[in-house]
């Protein structure tokens, strides 16, 4: 049953001698059931201890139960009940305490039954929230407008909505006429929308290769990118206003555009659909959104002669049109430079002795690219079709390590190239993750990490960490013909050897599935990666470092 809370710093509720009063029309209907008498319950504002505490309750008064609801997503055992119950016979409370045995008492029922709406508006002028709408109507909090709120159902003309109260999800009820559909705002103003920066594009094997995402409606995703240009539009509207942006343009200058930002992939909750995902075009940043524009400007064609415009759909239906002049907008690679640093450590040889997990023989392309994921597409036809265990071509494993500066950028999608590779010698250009098809072993994440809620404007997850020097290993395959350079010959110019760590500062929206899976990766920058101390590393490698 229902388990006894007894806090002896927080008096009991006294009993109410009127009783409920009548409920006015809507979606909550009483129910025929009640508790043991001799409780004392604690009462939140929702159905969760996150939610604030509101007071207590007595079984021994009156008590209205309304149904019950399971607990936030992630306490999903527990059980609350929805209930009214009187402090006073001027104040009424409604509330939720916890009862993880409710579903077994008679006459219970689910609450999402009753209130069925669950849908996101924002409230439109100044109102209060209360938790006694029938009679004192005591304020809990005041709400401005632009405020979002999620509809449960309405109580004659109450609407039951949750919301954020002081950086906590609450719930309780304001006037139904203070609500308007999500992508509301005061059109006395004008609508935020700027290009921010820009930066150029570049096709690499992080930039072009493609990936296949099946945990949300936007099934395939390509990273094969004819743009060459990367804009940035901030805003401090919504997001449900900024998603009622449409057909992106160029209107002057020689260039072309996509006709939306790129879309983002979000996993919002909702208590009707539950844990969903959706397409997000603006990612919530601190403060504001921003959305990425893929650009294609012709050979010889300045950023600052171009003009954009997109258009804007009203609550009421009517279209706005949006005009967006690119000059002066500022060059930014979403990467300081410097602000990170490829350091190689040692070199060793690696040899594969580890069971095959097919029958079938391998060659050295398909060895390095499905069993040790470190492709090398420069690698030549005939190189590539060797054994994988011939004695031709001999393996060495760099490693190394990678420091990222604190700030507000990552380290992500490194690549790296052998820059005026001698003839002979070939460099993995990546290492996948062997789970995701992802290039993200080597991540050093920023401030850019955010994993947005849906359209709702709140309980975003960020994971930047922008204070903090950041490193992490780096292991990166050398391929060599055995032909031309013997071990000592490899030992002598290691350290000459230039190579090139590729990467993006920027790194958008990525699920939450696995690694997590990239939407989109930013303008690409490089550092040489440093040799001078390379080493010759002890015996020879089996197994690729994880």
């Amino acid at each position: 049953m229902c388990a006894v809370n007894v806090d002896a710093d927080m008096p009991l509720c006294a009993r109410a001698e009127e009783g409920p009063p009548a409920l006015p029309e809507g979606s909550l209907i009483p129910l025929d059931v009640r508790l043991p008498e001799g409780l004392s319950l604690t009462v939140h504002t929702g159905p969760g201890d996150n939610y604030p505490v509101s007071g207590k309750v007595s079984t021994n008064g009156w008590m209205q139960v309304f149904g019950y609801t399971q607990g936030p997503f992630d306490h999903r055992e527990e059980v609350w009940l929805f209930i009214q119950y009187g402090i006073s016979p001027k104040r009424l409370r409604f509330g939720y305490v916890r009862c993880d045995d409710a579903e077994n008492l008679p006459g219970m029922r689910p609450l999402e039954e009753a209130l069925p709406d669950n849908s996101l508006w924002v409230i439109k002028e100044s109102t209060s929230l209360t938790d006694d709408p029938l009679r004192s109507q005591a304020q809990l909090d005041s709400l401005a407008p632009g405020a979002q709120v999620i509809l449960l159902g309405h109580l004659g003309k109450w609407a039951h909505v949750e919301t954020m109260h002081k950086g906590k999800l609450t719930r309780g009820f304001v006037m139904d006429f203070t609500l308007a559909d999500a992508a509301w705002r005061d059109e006395s103003k004008p609508f935020d929308l700027r290009a921010a920066s820009w930066a150029p594009m570049a096709r690499d094997y992080a930039a072009t290769r493609e990936q296949y995402t099946w945990y949300f409606h936007i099934y395939y995703q390509t990273r094969v990118r004819e743009f060459n240009t990367w804009l940035r539009l901030d805003s401090t509207e919504s997001r449900a206003a900024l998603e009622t942006l449409s057909n992106f343009r160029v209107i002057a200058g020689r260039a072309t555009c996509a006709d939306l930002p790129i879309a983002l992939a979000s996993y919002g909750y909702t208590r009707d659909k539950g844990w969903d995902w959706e397409a997000l075009h603006f990612l919530p940043k601190t403060g504001y959104n921003r959305a990425a524009l893929d650009l294609v400007l012709e050979p010889g064609e300045d950023i600052n002669n171009l003009t954009l415009a997109c258009d804007r759909t009203r609550p009421d239906g009517r279209v706005d049109t949006i005009t967006l002049p690119l000059r002066d907008v500022p060059l930014d690679m979403g990467y300081p430079a410097g602000g990170a640093a490829f350091t190689a450590t040692s070199h060793t040889p690696f040899r594969y002795k580890r069971v095959l997990r097919t029958e079938q023989a391998l060659s050295l392309g398909q060895l390095l690219a499905n069993e040790l994921y470190q492709p090398m597409p420069s690698l030549p036809e005939e190189v590539a079709g060797q054994p994988y265990d011939t004695d031709r071509y001999a393996l060495s494993l760099i490693r190394g390590q990678i420091t990222k500066q604190p700030g507000d950028f990552g380290v992500y999608d490194v690549t790296f190239e052998l820059v005026g590779a001698p003839e002979g010698l070939w460099l993995a250009a990546y290492e996948e993750c062997g789970l995701c098809d992802e290039i993200d072993r080597f991540d050093l994440i920023g401030g850019d990490v955010i994993l947005p809620n849906g359209l709702w404007d709140a309980e975003d997850g960020y994971h930047g960490k922008m204070t903090e020097t950041l490193s992490c290993d780096f292991h990166i395959l050398l391929l060599a013909d055995t032909g031309l350079y013997s071990q000592e010959d490899l030992d002598a110019l290691m350290p000459k050897l230039h190579i090139t760590a590729t990467f993006s500062g920027e790194k958008w929206n990525m699920s939450y599935e696995q690694h997590y899976i990239t939407s989109a990766i930013g303008p690409r920058s490089s550092e040489r990666v440093s040799m001078e101390k390379i080493v010759r590393g002890e015996g020879v490698l089996s197994e690729m470092p994880r």
